[in-house]
């Protein structure tokens, strides 16, 4: 007997060809995953980057190693909170699932940060 299908059977959407081009990033803005939990989404600290030397001098070169800085393209978290220390104006944001770094950001993630140096990064203290 030859197989048949069944009309239950799923044969695919006839737009299927179609969903890479309609929605390239099916997950974007979903804060589960792989996205969120990749090793080495901190390639870099505040003490690395040259350019927050004399922009954070009150901080020590410890207290900068425990600042990590978001690396270029890392997709931002749904209202998570964040800080771009490459800027005049340093003030907290929240950010989108559509965000990313960009390669000029110097992102920091609140989450990350022990909340006395968050404190001072933002001058809340």
């Amino acid at each position: 007997m030859p197989s048949e299908q069944t009309s239950n059977q799923y044969v695919g959407h006839p737009d299927d060809q179609w969903q890479r081009d309609l929605n390239p990033e099916p997950k974007a803005g979903f804060n589960i995953g792989p996205e969120g939990e990749k090793p080495g989404r901190f390639d870099l600290t505040a003490a690395d980057i040259d350019g927050l030397h004399s922009q954070l001098s009150e901080f020590s070169p410890e207290e900068m190693r425990q600042i990590p800085v978001l690396k270029p393209e890392t997709r931002l978290e749904q209202g998570a909170t964040y800080l771009n220390l490459n800027g005049e104006q340093q003030r907290e944001f929240t950010g989108m699932a559509n965000q990313a770094t960009g390669s000029e950001d110097y992102i920091v993630p609140k989450s990350a940060v022990p909340y006395p140096l968050w404190n001072r990064l933002t001058g809340a203290s």
